[in-house]
């Protein structure tokens, strides 16, 4: 237990001092859903050595009956069909990146040919950050990776 509540504990606070570093609110930084998963793994190891030592109590496991599993299973299986689990796409900040991409394309568009085109950097509104680097440069530098043309200047593949 000790070592479970230090990990939980030295993720918390790896990450709200990262979170806070780029203008995050410490109380929304501390509830940043991300990074649990060693927690959760040391967690499952807890639970297994507790369930082991119960076992030990109750004697071989000769006794524990295998229908008693199944029901635990089909208990399970009718959870999940009954409340599935949803996973988050993040369809937001997906609409937003194809915006700026799109906003890129459109300033690009209506530059005249050989002229150099200024974009404002800004941080994403979608991603709850105050400050997000790189922010729309970011989206540039990954869907529009420069290669050297002939006379000096960047394009886009």
């Amino acid at each position: 237990m000790l070592l479970l509540a230090a990990a939980y504990g030295t993720v918390a606070a790896g990450r709200a001092t990262v979170l806070e570093g780029i203008g995050v609110s410490l109380p929304r930084a501390a509830l940043w859903p991300r990074y649990h998963y060693m927690p959760l793994a040391l967690l499952a190891v807890l639970l297994s050595v507790a369930l082991a030592a119960l076992r030990d109590l109750r004697g071989s496991c000769a006794t524990i009956r295998p229908r008693r599993g199944d029901r635990v299973t089909a208990v399970q299986l009718a959870l999940v069909t009954a409340y599935p689990l949803t996973i988050d796409h993040h369809d937001a900040e997906r609409r937003e990146t194809e915006g700026v991409v799109r906003s890129i394309r459109e300033a690009v568009a209506a530059s005249p040919a050989g002229t150099i085109v200024s974009i404002e950097n800004r941080s994403f509104a979608a991603a709850g950050l105050t400050v997000a680097p790189p922010g729309s440069a970011g989206v540039f530098v990954i869907y529009f990776r420069a290669t050297r043309s002939k006379a000096g200047r960047c394009a886009p593949r």
